[in-house]
């Protein structure tokens, strides 16, 4: 946000605009795929989340789907259709949010591109 041109702040302020009428109107819209990519990259980070959930949780029905890919590899190791299948429960959610959050991604490159 801080590489969003004063110039366009100030025209609004002389417009009348109230600070939180350009926070709305102006910083947000611009905003939108920087916020997309960090919205997902937070998700991704929390699907992921190995030790934390590893720590904390004492019950086996709480782990997470990636301390339950571990606990698989150890028990069945030598299973490589059952790893898979399990791979793949953690990769389609990703998959999903980034082909529904695509547009935003490709438009907060563009925007980063901009000077």
């Amino acid at each position: 946000m801080a590489t969003i041109p004063d110039e366009l702040l100030e025209a609004a302020r002389l417009d009348g605009a109230s600070g939180f009428r350009r926070f709305l109107q102006i910083i947000i819209p611009i905003s939108k795929p920087i916020l997309a990519v960090q919205g997902i990259l937070t998700f991704i980070a929390g699907w992921n989340s190995f030790l934390w959930p590893l720590i904390i949780a004492n019950d086996e029905n709480l782990y997470t789907l990636s301390v339950g890919l571990s606990l698989l590899k150890g028990q069945y190791g030598g299973n490589f259709a059952l790893q898979m299948a399990g791979s793949t429960f953690m990769v389609v959610p990703i998959v999903i949010i980034f082909m529904l959050f695509q547009k935003h991604i490709i438009g907060g490159y563009t925007i980063s591109g901009m000077k």
